[in-house]
């Protein structure tokens, strides 16, 4: 699970350009921010997607 999660944030660094080198914790912090944004996300559109059902 970790080295998913690890996988993950170093692609979103990658796509958002986020400086890994130079703020390591920053970045880290920045890309689980986003996945947690997107998880958030699909859950309510599946929710949504129930209710209008």
């Amino acid at each position: 699970m970790e080295q998913i999660l690890d996988s993950l944030v170093a692609v979103i660094s990658m796509i958002c350009r986020f400086d890994v080198k130079k703020d390591p914790r920053g970045a880290r912090r920045k890309s689980l921010l986003i996945l947690l944004i997107l998880f958030v996300g699909l859950q309510v559109a599946v929710f949504w997607s129930l209710l209008n059902k």
